[in-house]
């Protein structure tokens, strides 16, 4: 029977299940430490190392040979692992902006609460001296460091030490507080 010269370099391009065997059988603990290198966790490193084998497999067409099979495995299992890792990023933003939407509503419902909440922290900030206060009040409202510093005639570093001891004595009370309660 008679072949035209395109069938025969395509049947002769496709690797036999015993090539595909002899190029992963050697490349599979290489596969494995590059999987755990990639997730630094062995429970994602098999479940990416099994992928890669999948895709390898059910792709095995694409495969050039007389072409490194290592090195293509290994493009598939770092496109394979990028691809969670953007399909992650967008799934912990979606999960961040509803944690954000769900605490605004238990703001909204316990608006009681936190005025007094936010009462109980105005009866502490008493404790401080009067630029102390200044400065964690304009803190609260927005401000930067620098323009805090820049408000108050003080250096930079001051302020920032102030807001620090001044929020640890505003801790100290709060937690003395609900000691007391």
């Amino acid at each position: 029977m008679f072949m035209s010269s395109n069938a025969e370099q395509i049947k002769s391009q496709i690797m036999t299940t015993k090539e595909i065997e002899l190029a992963l059988n050697p490349n599979q603990a290489y596969l494995k430490r590059t999987a755990l290198y990639f997730t630094r966790d062995h429970q994602d490193a098999e479940d990416l190392f099994q992928e890669t084998m999948y895709r390898a497999i059910s792709k095995i067409h694409l495969f050039k040979p007389g072409t490194n099979f290592k090195n293509w495995s290994t493009t598939i299992m770092r496109n394979i692992f990028l691809s969670n890792k953007r399909r992650s990023k967008r799934y912990t933003s979606a999960a961040i902006c509803e944690k954000v939407q769900a605490s605004d509503q238990f703001a909204d419902d316990n608006a009681g609460e936190y005025s007094l909440f936010a009462e109980e922290v105005e009866q502490a900030m008493d404790i401080l001296r009067d630029s102390d206060r200044k400065m964690i009040e304009m803190l609260r409202a927005g401000y930067s460091y620098n323009e805090i510093a820049d408000e108050t005639d003080k250096p930079l570093g001051t302020v920032k030490c102030r807001i620090h001891l001044s929020r640890k004595r505003l801790k100290k009370q709060m937690e003395d507080r609900v000691a007391m309660q």
